[in-house]
Parts: C-alpha cells; sequence; structure tokens
C-alpha cells in the first residue's frame, strides 16, 4: 500500500548536533523546525498570561521591565517565576502580586541550564533547520546575541556559580 506522506513522526531535542546523521536525511525527517528562547514582546505577554492561567491578582499593567529582565528565560521559567511571585506575595500577607513581589522572585529564580547551555542549543537549532522559512525573522540577533553569550565571561550568573560552586558536581547516595 502507498502510505508515503502519510505518517508523521515528530520528535524534539536540544541537541539536535547529536542525531545520527542517517536520521537527518531528506525522506527520513524532511522537517527540521528551531524552537528558540521567547522574544521580548513573547515574554511580555507570558507574564500576563501566566498570571489569568492561574487566576492570580495583580495590580501590575506594564510588563515590559521584567521581561527585560527574564531574557533567556523559556516561558517554563517564566511560569515558575509567576507562581513563586504569587507565593511571595502571600507570605507577605497581600491578595495580589506587586512589582516588589515579581521581582523578588525574578532576583531569586536560577535557571536550570546555564545561560552559556541555552546560548549553545538555538545555535545549533537555528543550524540544524532544514528551510529558511522555519527560521525566525530575527535569526540574525539571535545567533549574534546566542554567540555574544558564549563569548562572555559572564555567561553564568556569579551567584549561580557559587551556589554550584558550594554544592559541588555529585550528590552521595543516601
Amino acid at each position: 500500500p502507498n502510505i508515503r506522506g502519510k505518517v508523521f513522526v515528530i520528535s524534539c531535542t536540544n541537541r539536535p548536533d547529536l542525531i545520527d546523521a542517517a536520521l537527518k536525511r531528506s525522506g527520513r525527517t524532511d522537517e527540521r523546525v528551531p524552537l528558540t528562547m521567547p522574544e521580548l514582546a513573547t515574554r511580555e505577554a507570558l507574564f500576563s498570561v501566566m498570571i489569568a492561567r492561574y487566576n492570580y491578582q495583580t495590580n501590575i499593567t506594564d510588563f515590559l521591565p521584567f521581561a527585560k529582565q527574564a531574557e533567556n528565560l523559556s516561558g517554563a521559567d517564566i511560569e515558575v517565576i509567576v507562581r513563586r511571585a504569587d507565593k511571595i506575595a502571600a507570605k507577605d500577607g497581600k491578595k495580589h502580586i506587586d512589582h516588589i513581589s515579581l521581582e523578588t522572585a525574578i532576583d531569586n529564580f536560577i535557571p536550570s541550564a546555564s545561560q552559556r547551555h541555552n546560548a549553545m542549543m538555538t545555535l545549533y537549532a537555528l543550524r540544524e533547520t532544514s528551510d529558511k522559512r522555519w527560521l525566525p525573522g530575527n535569526w540574525r540577533e539571535i545567533v549574534q546575541g546566542a554567540q555574544s553569550t558564549l563569548h562572555d565571561q559572564q555567561a553564568s550568573t556569579p551567584e549561580r556559580e557559587e551556589i554550584l560552586m558550594m554544592i559541588g558536581n555529585e550528590i552521595p547516595e543516601a
């Protein structure tokens, strides 16, 4: 039977460079679409969306300053920040998320992946894209930002590095 074109396999990886070249040949993986970190406008909208998703109350009307602080963070990271901001506000006896609680949540947030690692994954994703039409309109700026992060000595926050050094690489078994 002729089933060509009727089977869709969708897979996802953050390291397309490690996928066997045979799997990336035409006819096996026809489309490779990069999913990059959200841009400024998207991050700004994500704060509003996450607050609405959880029915949180807020007196914040402009999320742009927070979106700027959340550069290189994922939508999931922003979701965690918003949830923590609500807990911080409640702990402080507030009935809504205010500037202080959101600022505190952002300041205390430690990303699970280093900014250097995110930059590397972004460059791999863009390099492995199968068609120009899948590249984001601002792909050149994304590449410049990622390359800058890779060359920047402060690619990871000093606080995060200090915490990781104190904890160590290995955790003994119980």
